[in-house]
């Protein structure tokens, strides 16, 4: 009982942590269908990517994918019934079959130099999504560790507009 406590008190803290970076100086100029994404820790470095929101009404997950070239990012949403406005936690993606919904998990990778692929991981963290329709608009904070190492990151962005498109049978 008392772990189910802290959890809910985290998750607070967390709501009113992203939500004050929000209105208090994280917003960023995002054009429609874009994700801006900016990093820092182990590394830094920031993206404006063009993106995607996918919806699979058979499991009920939603795959956020913004990707140009080398870099990308996807964040899987586990939602209860369909894409809604709410704060999503974000776990790590072995917690995958334990995500409440709605949760999510997270993936970060870009190319550093001629040869070192860089990929990243969730944690922990918070997704917002603000707007849902034919379009989805939000933000996100999340703490993310290297996949090969121990490197953190807190990845941060802010994504407008972008389309949803659904799929069925199976939706692999």
């Amino acid at each position: 009982m008392l772990g189910n406590r802290w959890l809910k008190v985290l998750l607070a803290v967390l709501a009113l942590t992203a939500s004050a970076w929000w209105l208090f100086g994280g917003q960023t100029t995002v054009a429609d269908g874009e994700l801006v994404v900016t990093w820092s820790g182990a590394h830094a470095g920031s993206a404006q990517l063009p993106g995607t929101v996918g919806w699979c009404p058979v499991d009920r997950t939603g795959t956020l994918e913004a990707i140009s070239a080398d870099t990308g990012l996807m964040i899987s949403l586990f939602e209860v019934d369909s894409l809604f406005p709410a704060i999503h936690p974000v776990l790590a993606p072995a917690m995958r079959e334990e995500v409440p919904r709605p949760g999510a998990v997270a993936g970060l990778r870009w190319v550093q130099g001629m040869e070192a692929i860089r990929g990243f991981q969730s944690v922990s963290g918070l997704i917002d999504l603000r707007e849902v329709g034919s379009t989805v608009s939000g933000g996100f904070d999340i703490r993310m560790q290297s996949v090969t190492g121990t490197d953190t990151l807190v990845v941060r962005g802010t994504f407008r507009r972008l389309p949803v498109t659904a799929s069925a049978v199976g939706c692999s």
